[in-house]
């Protein structure tokens, strides 16, 4: 059965806030095929899970009662700052085990170290991506030194590839792994993020 549930992602508020018409600069792939659909009539309306107190709405709510109920991951998606906060303390509440806070260090979350792990000690496992620092959307040493504050135990690595612009996920995720290597992490730092804690969230 299903193993992880993710919030809005390329159709989160806080995702497209400004792109239909803004510019179009680094634009990402699928920001450009937005525009295009936009173009064409097709455009819903952006995504959620906070109302304007900062309360997770109802509709999360029972999505999240659903992942509690068996056991699944709940993923923060593309979800904002604000939004990230209110989600990962309900989570705690309503007594969910899993939860990841997505690829950190994107543009669209830009999570500080500090923000990393205060989520981490409400519960929440810590993803940093290979094509977010490949890609130099984040300096490689910032999600190093956000590693290191957070904990190897509560952090995992994953690569976020399968653009055929970018290196296959094999080749991506040997690459993390001798980044990580190279700055100092242990191999059993590595596989603790890159294997252990992925498959302690997925299987346990």
């Amino acid at each position: 059965g299903c193993k992880i549930v993710w919030m809005p992602t390329v159709d989160a508020q806080n995702e497209t806030a400004g792109r239909l018409d803004g510019g179009s600069a680094k634009l990402p792939f699928w920001a450009k095929i937005q525009r295009e659909l936009a173009a064409e009539g097709i455009s819903p309306p952006p995504l959620s899970v906070i109302d304007e107190a900062g309360t997770v709405i109802e509709a999360a709510r029972r999505c999240m009662e659903r992942i509690a109920k068996h056991d699944m991951i709940l993923a923060t998606g593309h979800l904002g700052r604000r939004e990230i906060f209110a989600l990962v303390r309900t989570a705690k509440e309503m007594g969910l085990k899993k939860v990841v806070v997505t690829h950190a260090e994107f543009p669209s979350q830009s999570l500080t170290g500090d923000e990393q792990k205060a989520l981490a000690d409400d519960g929440a496992v810590i993803e940093h991506c290979f094509t977010t620092t490949y890609t130099a959307k984040a300096p490689w040493e910032l999600a190093f030194d956000n590693i290191r504050k957070t904990g190897v135990s509560r952090t995992l690595v994953s690569t976020d590839l399968g653009q055929s612009i970018n290196p296959p996920v094999a080749d991506g995720f040997a690459m993390f792994a001798q980044r990580l290597l190279d700055a100092g992490f242990s191999v059993d730092d590595v596989r603790m993020m890159a294997v252990t804690n992925p498959t302690r969230l997925v299987d346990g």
